[in-house]
């Protein structure tokens, strides 16, 4: 899960991102689920659009924005 600082986020491009996800997530690795978490509405809106063009991209596993900790976790940790 990821729960970052917005400033971090909004400061780095999708491009950016996406090669870093590319690059260090490894082939062998078991994760199935990403979690976004942002406090703003405004980094929610950029965070959902970056779950949804870096699922088209990368496709090795669901990626989705919250706004809420608690419910981010419930989502990662379900089957």
């Amino acid at each position: 899960m990821f729960d970052g600082c917005e400033c971090d986020f909004s400061s780095i491009s999708l491009f950016d991102l996406m090669e870093m996800i590319k690059a260090y997530y490894p082939r062998e690795a078991t994760r199935t689920k990403t979690a976004i978490v942002t406090s703003t509405g405004t980094h929610h809106a950029m965070a959902k659009l970056f779950c949804e063009e870096a699922g088209q991209e990368i496709r090795r596993f669901a990626m989705q924005a919250f706004m809420n900790h608690d419910a981010a976790a419930v989502w990662v940790t379900e089957s």
